[in-house]
């Protein structure tokens, strides 16, 4: 068989038999692999931001608490009537403060949570727009909006 021949049958093969073989077989489990890694991925990143968030939070907060508890401690410890209220005033403050870094970080915690949903949806979607397509008539390759050319036409016989 000529060379000609044998490279014919070998584009033939590959445009018609593999590539459309490899786009319903092999893509669809690459593409869940590509998926569940991307999505592990995500998943990782919120959990590390989640755990800062709720650290800091939770610091601030305490700290917001302990100085809330020394205005009281002040209030007791005053000599007049005027300095206790100024202290149990700063005193109340000071847990209001508290009382809003711990509903923030619970607003915060809530849209962390939709941000990794709607990104784990998006990987999906990007994903699922890159399904090959093969154009056994232009010898082309399509992913996404890429197009390349895979090899020349396939000779009839």
């Amino acid at each position: 068989m000529a060379k000609k021949a044998v490279i014919a049958i070998v584009r033939r093969w590959f445009v018609k038999v593999f590539l459309p073989w490899f786009r319903d077989v092999v893509w669809p489990l690459i593409k869940e692999e590509v998926v569940a890694a991307d999505q592990a991925v995500i998943h990782d990143l919120v959990e590390q931001l989640r755990e800062f968030l709720n650290d800091r939070s939770r610091r601030r907060e305490e700290d917001a608490r302990k100085r809330a508890a020394a205005a009281e401690q002040q209030a007791k410890a005053a000599s007049s009537t005027a300095e206790m209220e100024k202290y149990k005033a700063i005193a109340e403050v000071w847990r209001q403060v508290a009382d809003e870094l711990r509903q923030d970080n619970e607003q915060l915690k809530q849209q962390l949570e939709t941000l990794a949903k709607e990104a784990e949806k998006s990987v999906s979607r990007q994903i699922e727009r890159l399904k090959p397509n093969v154009q056994a008539t232009q010898s082309t390759l399509e992913i996404g909006d890429r197009r390349v050319p895979l090899l020349s036409p396939p000779e009839e016989d």
